[in-house]
Protein backbone atom coordinates (compact mmCIF):
# COMPACT_ATOMS: atom_id res chain seq x y z
CA UNK A 1 0.00 0.00 0.00
CA UNK A 2 1.32 3.42 -0.93
CA UNK A 3 1.34 5.98 1.87
CA UNK A 4 1.63 9.45 0.38
CA UNK A 5 4.53 11.39 1.84
CA UNK A 6 3.40 14.11 4.24
CA UNK A 7 6.24 16.61 4.44
CA UNK A 8 8.26 18.86 2.13
CA UNK A 9 11.25 21.14 2.47
CA UNK A 10 11.60 24.88 1.88
CA UNK A 11 9.51 26.15 -1.03
CA UNK A 12 10.10 28.99 -3.45
CA UNK A 13 7.90 32.05 -2.94
CA UNK A 14 5.84 31.37 -6.08
CA UNK A 15 5.03 27.81 -4.99
CA UNK A 16 3.25 28.44 -1.70
CA UNK A 17 -0.34 28.08 -2.94
CA UNK A 18 0.14 24.68 -4.55
CA UNK A 19 2.75 22.43 -2.97
CA UNK A 20 3.82 19.04 -4.41
CA UNK A 21 4.21 16.34 -1.76
CA UNK A 22 4.77 12.80 -2.97
CA UNK A 23 2.24 11.81 -5.65
CA UNK A 24 -0.15 14.64 -4.78
CA UNK A 25 -0.22 18.43 -4.74
CA UNK A 26 -1.91 20.44 -2.02
CA UNK A 27 -3.35 23.93 -1.82
CA UNK A 28 -2.20 25.32 1.53
CA UNK A 29 -4.22 27.83 3.51
CA UNK A 30 -1.70 29.59 5.75
CA UNK A 31 -4.39 31.48 7.67
CA UNK A 32 -6.34 28.42 8.78
CA UNK A 33 -3.45 25.96 8.46
CA UNK A 34 -5.56 23.65 6.30
CA UNK A 35 -4.76 21.83 3.08
CA UNK A 36 -6.79 20.68 0.08
CA UNK A 37 -5.73 17.78 -2.11
CA UNK A 38 -5.50 19.70 -5.37
CA UNK A 39 -3.74 17.57 -7.97
CA UNK A 40 -2.81 13.99 -8.70
CA UNK A 41 0.79 13.72 -9.87
CA UNK A 42 0.74 10.02 -10.98
CA UNK A 43 -0.88 8.34 -7.98
CA UNK A 44 -1.82 4.70 -8.62
CA UNK A 45 -2.76 1.53 -6.78
CA UNK A 46 -3.79 1.97 -3.15
CA UNK A 47 -3.55 5.57 -1.93
CA UNK A 48 -3.63 6.74 1.66
CA UNK A 49 -4.40 10.44 1.92
CA UNK A 50 -2.72 11.77 5.06
CA UNK A 51 -4.67 13.67 7.70
CA UNK A 52 -1.99 16.37 7.68
CA UNK A 53 0.98 17.59 5.66
CA UNK A 54 3.99 19.62 6.72
CA UNK A 55 5.67 22.42 4.80
CA UNK A 56 8.44 24.65 6.16
CA UNK A 57 7.87 23.26 9.66
CA UNK A 58 4.17 24.23 9.56
CA UNK A 59 1.59 21.43 9.80
CA UNK A 60 -1.60 21.74 7.76
CA UNK A 61 -4.71 19.65 8.37
CA UNK A 62 -6.05 18.03 5.18
CA UNK A 63 -9.72 19.02 5.11
CA UNK A 64 -10.81 18.57 1.50
CA UNK A 65 -10.29 16.67 -1.73
CA UNK A 66 -10.64 19.14 -4.56
CA UNK A 67 -12.55 18.78 -7.79
CA UNK A 68 -11.14 16.71 -10.68
CA UNK A 69 -8.14 15.49 -8.63
CA UNK A 70 -8.40 11.80 -9.62
CA UNK A 71 -10.50 12.26 -12.77
CA UNK A 72 -9.79 9.42 -15.26
CA UNK A 73 -7.18 7.92 -12.92
CA UNK A 74 -7.85 4.33 -13.98
CA UNK A 75 -4.74 3.05 -12.18
CA UNK A 76 -6.18 4.11 -8.82
CA UNK A 77 -7.78 1.07 -7.18
CA UNK A 78 -8.45 2.18 -3.60
CA UNK A 79 -8.26 5.30 -1.48
CA UNK A 80 -8.19 5.80 2.27
CA UNK A 81 -9.78 9.12 3.18
CA UNK A 82 -8.78 10.42 6.63
CA UNK A 83 -11.26 11.57 9.24
CA UNK A 84 -9.98 15.12 8.82
CA UNK A 85 -11.59 15.52 5.38
CA UNK A 86 -14.95 17.30 5.33
CA UNK A 87 -15.63 17.70 1.60
CA UNK A 88 -15.07 15.84 -1.67
CA UNK A 89 -15.22 18.04 -4.77
CA UNK A 90 -17.00 17.59 -8.08
CA UNK A 91 -15.60 14.93 -10.41
CA UNK A 92 -12.97 14.17 -7.73
CA UNK A 93 -12.85 10.42 -8.52
CA UNK A 94 -14.92 10.38 -11.72
CA UNK A 95 -13.94 7.56 -14.12
CA UNK A 96 -11.26 6.31 -11.75
CA UNK A 97 -10.42 2.66 -11.11
CA UNK A 98 -11.75 2.52 -7.54
CA UNK A 99 -13.30 -0.80 -6.55
CA UNK A 100 -14.79 0.32 -3.22
CA UNK A 101 -14.99 3.49 -1.19
CA UNK A 102 -15.76 4.37 2.41
CA UNK A 103 -16.69 7.98 3.10
CA UNK A 104 -15.60 8.71 6.69
CA UNK A 105 -17.87 10.28 9.28
CA UNK A 106 -16.03 13.59 9.01
CA UNK A 107 -17.22 14.25 5.44
CA UNK A 108 -20.28 16.50 5.10
CA UNK A 109 -20.47 17.03 1.32
CA UNK A 110 -19.88 14.96 -1.82
CA UNK A 111 -19.76 16.94 -5.04
CA UNK A 112 -21.46 16.62 -8.42
CA UNK A 113 -20.39 13.45 -10.29
CA UNK A 114 -17.72 12.84 -7.66
CA UNK A 115 -17.66 9.07 -8.31
CA UNK A 116 -19.58 8.98 -11.59
CA UNK A 117 -18.61 6.34 -14.13
CA UNK A 118 -16.32 4.37 -11.81
CA UNK A 119 -16.95 1.18 -13.75
CA UNK A 120 -15.11 -1.09 -11.27
CA UNK A 121 -16.77 0.31 -8.14
CA UNK A 122 -18.74 -2.40 -6.32
CA UNK A 123 -19.48 -0.96 -2.87
CA UNK A 124 -20.03 2.45 -1.28
CA UNK A 125 -20.34 3.31 2.41
CA UNK A 126 -21.57 6.81 3.28
CA UNK A 127 -20.62 8.26 6.67
CA UNK A 128 -23.16 9.57 9.15
CA UNK A 129 -22.20 13.25 8.74
CA UNK A 130 -22.84 13.58 4.99
CA UNK A 131 -25.58 16.16 4.49
CA UNK A 132 -25.10 17.01 0.81
CA UNK A 133 -24.70 14.64 -2.14
CA UNK A 134 -24.37 16.14 -5.62
CA UNK A 135 -26.37 14.94 -8.61
CA UNK A 136 -24.94 11.86 -10.39
CA UNK A 137 -22.42 11.35 -7.58
CA UNK A 138 -22.46 7.55 -8.02
CA UNK A 139 -24.19 7.16 -11.39
CA UNK A 140 -23.05 4.90 -14.24
CA UNK A 141 -21.11 2.64 -11.88
CA UNK A 142 -22.06 -0.54 -13.70
CA UNK A 143 -20.68 -2.98 -11.09
CA UNK A 144 -22.07 -1.19 -8.04
CA UNK A 145 -24.09 -3.64 -5.94
CA UNK A 146 -23.84 -2.34 -2.37
CA UNK A 147 -24.76 1.12 -1.03
CA UNK A 148 -24.85 1.67 2.73
CA UNK A 149 -25.54 4.88 4.66
CA UNK A 150 -24.20 4.62 8.20
CA UNK A 151 -26.71 4.76 11.04
CA UNK A 152 -27.14 8.16 12.63
CA UNK A 153 -27.11 10.19 9.42
CA UNK A 154 -29.68 12.99 9.83
CA UNK A 155 -30.28 13.59 6.10
CA UNK A 156 -29.87 10.26 4.27
CA UNK A 157 -30.52 6.59 5.02
CA UNK A 158 -30.46 3.15 3.42
CA UNK A 159 -33.39 1.73 5.35
CA UNK A 160 -34.22 -1.98 5.28
CA UNK A 161 -30.82 -2.77 3.75
CA UNK A 162 -32.19 -1.46 0.46
CA UNK A 163 -28.81 -0.75 -1.21
CA UNK A 164 -29.80 2.81 -2.04
CA UNK A 165 -29.48 6.35 -0.75
CA UNK A 166 -32.78 7.82 0.44
CA UNK A 167 -33.34 11.42 1.43
CA UNK A 168 -34.98 10.82 4.78
CA UNK A 169 -37.17 13.93 5.13
CA UNK A 170 -38.80 13.55 1.72
CA UNK A 171 -38.63 9.74 1.36
CA UNK A 172 -37.00 10.28 -2.02
CA UNK A 173 -34.65 7.62 -3.38
CA UNK A 174 -31.79 9.63 -4.90
CA UNK A 175 -29.27 6.91 -5.80
CA UNK A 176 -29.78 3.26 -6.62
CA UNK A 177 -27.82 0.32 -7.98
CA UNK A 178 -28.22 -3.19 -9.41
CA UNK A 179 -29.25 -4.71 -6.06
CA UNK A 180 -31.59 -1.95 -4.89
CA UNK A 181 -34.90 -3.03 -3.40
CA UNK A 182 -37.12 0.04 -3.21
CA UNK A 183 -38.72 0.15 0.27
CA UNK A 184 -42.47 0.55 0.58
CA UNK A 185 -41.92 3.82 2.45
CA UNK A 186 -40.34 5.60 -0.51
CA UNK A 187 -42.71 8.10 -2.13
CA UNK A 188 -40.51 9.42 -4.94
CA UNK A 189 -37.77 8.10 -7.17
CA UNK A 190 -35.54 11.09 -7.74
CA UNK A 191 -34.01 12.71 -10.79
CA UNK A 192 -31.38 10.39 -12.38
CA UNK A 193 -31.67 8.02 -9.39
CA UNK A 194 -30.74 4.96 -11.49
CA UNK A 195 -29.22 6.81 -14.45
CA UNK A 196 -26.84 4.61 -16.40
CA UNK A 197 -27.31 1.61 -14.10
CA UNK A 198 -26.47 -0.74 -16.95
CA UNK A 199 -26.57 -3.92 -14.86
CA UNK A 200 -30.11 -3.34 -13.56
CA UNK A 201 -32.37 -5.89 -15.24
CA UNK A 202 -35.64 -5.57 -13.34
CA UNK A 203 -37.19 -3.34 -10.70
CA UNK A 204 -40.34 -3.37 -8.60
CA UNK A 205 -41.83 0.02 -7.75
CA UNK A 206 -43.95 -0.31 -4.59
CA UNK A 207 -47.39 1.19 -4.06
CA UNK A 208 -46.00 3.95 -1.84
CA UNK A 209 -44.34 5.67 -4.82
CA UNK A 210 -46.35 8.60 -6.17
CA UNK A 211 -43.75 10.16 -8.48
CA UNK A 212 -40.89 9.06 -10.70
CA UNK A 213 -38.78 12.03 -11.65
CA UNK A 214 -37.09 12.81 -14.95
CA UNK A 215 -34.34 10.51 -16.21
CA UNK A 216 -34.83 8.26 -13.16
CA UNK A 217 -34.07 5.09 -15.15
CA UNK A 218 -32.55 6.66 -18.26
CA UNK A 219 -29.78 4.70 -19.97
CA UNK A 220 -30.46 1.56 -17.93
CA UNK A 221 -29.67 -0.49 -21.02
CA UNK A 222 -30.09 -3.86 -19.30
CA UNK A 223 -33.51 -3.06 -17.84
CA UNK A 224 -36.22 -5.24 -19.35
CA UNK A 225 -38.98 -5.43 -16.71
CA UNK A 226 -40.60 -2.79 -14.50
CA UNK A 227 -43.32 -3.92 -12.10
CA UNK A 228 -45.64 -1.24 -10.69
CA UNK A 229 -47.74 -1.92 -7.57
CA UNK A 230 -49.55 1.41 -7.17
CA UNK A 231 -53.31 1.63 -7.76
CA UNK A 232 -52.92 5.20 -9.00
CA UNK A 233 -50.27 5.72 -11.67
CA UNK A 234 -47.33 7.69 -10.27
CA UNK A 235 -46.58 10.95 -12.04
CA UNK A 236 -43.54 10.66 -14.27
CA UNK A 237 -40.98 13.12 -15.51
CA UNK A 238 -39.58 13.24 -19.01
CA UNK A 239 -37.37 10.45 -20.30
CA UNK A 240 -37.88 8.30 -17.18
CA UNK A 241 -37.38 5.06 -19.08
CA UNK A 242 -35.41 6.32 -22.06
CA UNK A 243 -32.13 5.70 -23.80
CA UNK A 244 -30.62 9.14 -24.25
CA UNK A 245 -27.50 10.58 -25.84
CA UNK A 246 -26.47 13.88 -27.33
CA UNK A 247 -28.29 13.35 -30.61
CA UNK A 248 -31.19 10.99 -29.95
CA UNK A 249 -33.56 9.63 -27.34
CA UNK A 250 -36.03 6.77 -27.43
CA UNK A 251 -37.90 4.57 -24.94
CA UNK A 252 -36.00 1.63 -23.50
CA UNK A 253 -37.00 -1.81 -24.72
CA UNK A 254 -38.86 -2.70 -21.54
CA UNK A 255 -42.08 -4.32 -20.40
CA UNK A 256 -44.06 -2.42 -17.76
CA UNK A 257 -46.15 -4.73 -15.62
CA UNK A 258 -49.09 -3.34 -13.65
CA UNK A 259 -50.12 -5.37 -10.59
CA UNK A 260 -53.48 -3.90 -9.44
CA UNK A 261 -56.56 -5.07 -11.32
CA UNK A 262 -58.60 -2.62 -13.41
CA UNK A 263 -55.76 -0.10 -13.69
CA UNK A 264 -54.34 -0.91 -17.13
CA UNK A 265 -56.16 1.82 -19.02
CA UNK A 266 -55.38 4.37 -16.32
CA UNK A 267 -51.67 3.65 -16.72
CA UNK A 268 -51.83 3.82 -20.50
CA UNK A 269 -53.57 7.18 -20.27
CA UNK A 270 -51.15 8.56 -17.67
CA UNK A 271 -48.05 7.22 -19.43
CA UNK A 272 -48.92 7.55 -23.15
CA UNK A 273 -45.37 7.24 -24.48
CA UNK A 274 -45.13 3.79 -22.88
CA UNK A 275 -48.72 2.67 -23.58
CA UNK A 276 -47.69 -0.09 -25.99
CA UNK A 277 -45.36 -1.56 -23.37
CA UNK A 278 -47.82 -1.63 -20.46
CA UNK A 279 -49.58 -4.87 -19.56
CA UNK A 280 -50.81 -6.69 -16.48
CA UNK A 281 -48.22 -8.49 -14.39
CA UNK A 282 -48.03 -12.24 -15.10
CA UNK A 283 -49.77 -14.47 -12.59
CA UNK A 284 -47.39 -15.95 -10.06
Amino acid sequence: MLAVAASVGTMFAWDYERVPIGDLCYNLDATNQTAEVAENRSASGDIIIPSSVTCDAVTYTVTSIGGYVFLNCRSLTSVTIPNSVTSIGEYAFCSSGLTSVTIPNSVTSIGYEAFNYCSDLTSVTIGNSVTSIGTLAFSQCRRLTSIVVENGNSVYDSRNNCNAIIETATNTLIEGCKNTIIPNSVTSIGVVAFYGCYSLTSVTIPNSVTSIEEYAFANCSGLTAVTIEADTPPTIGRCCFYSVDNSNSSPLNISIYVVPCNTLEAYKTAWPEYASRITYAPLA
